[in-house]
């Protein structure tokens, strides 16, 4: 099985100066970059997984385990709990406003 993950930085007209569509199981844009994915796993549960939609982009390559909600599409509830987390502030920011924000939070 010929599994492969190939991106650039850039749009798709750039990631075909190098590559061809064609060659790849799915192809994920985003505003920053292309990535190519070659898995004849790829959508089956517990393996290679993409999303892509207005709410950003998000591949996982290999074996993916989310938890049951995540099954359906992994990727993209995984895109979601990163979005989850970077709206809550972090205990170790280096941000020292967000530490203030912190400390009343925990008080």
């Amino acid at each position: 099985m010929n599994k492969e993950i190939f991106g650039v930085f850039g749009d798709r007209d750039e990631f075909e100066q190098f590559r061809t569509a064609h060659e790849f199981d799915d192809i994920v844009t985003s505003d920053v970059a292309t990535v190519g994915i070659r898995d004849t796993g790829l959508g089956i549960p517990g393996r290679s997984a993409s999303y892509s939609g207005e709410d950003g982009s998000c591949i996982i390559w290999g074996e993916a385990y989310p938890n049951k909600r995540g099954w359906s599409e992994p990727a993209h509830w995984l895109l979601e709990q990163y979005k989850k987390k970077e709206k809550t502030p972090s205990r170790h920011s280096t941000d020292p406003t967000s530490r203030l924000s912190n400390a009343r939070a925990m008080q």
